[in-house]
């Protein structure tokens, strides 16, 4: 089984405004082509085409960009939240079979991981 853990995804689009309806400035242009480099969701399809079942992501979907060395507790606090309910939605969606999956193989090898309840 392949594991792979995200720092959280952001959606990325270039912004449109009434100002500039179809135009975009430098750095509007510079976060997309960075956004585009670096996102790790391409990687995760093709790893998840490649592997099916074998193939388990865990990452939360954000609402803006944080530092990866985040400190402030009530953003701490928000991730937290935000990784059980992702978990709760993954036991209980199309990917739950994959996930129950990943908890049994972990705990055949010893680990003390349990299912979310």
């Amino acid at each position: 089984m392949i594991v792979s853990v995200g720092t959280g995804y952001l959606n990325l689009s270039i912004p449109k405004t009434e100002e500039r309806p179809s135009l975009m400035n430098w750095l509007d242009l510079v976060n997309v082509i960075v956004g585009a480099a670096t996102n790790s969701e391409v990687v995760h399809e093709i790893m998840k085409s490649l592997y099916k079942e074998k193939y388990f992501r865990f990452n939360v979907g954000l609402q803006k960009d944080y530092a990866i060395d985040e400190k402030n507790k009530t953003t701490l606090k928000f991730f937290k939240d935000s990784a059980v309910q992702n978990i709760r939605e993954l036991e209980e969606g199309a990917e739950g079979k994959t996930f129950r999956g990943l908890i049994k193989t972990l705990q055949k090898g010893g680990s003390t991981v349990k299912p979310f309840k």
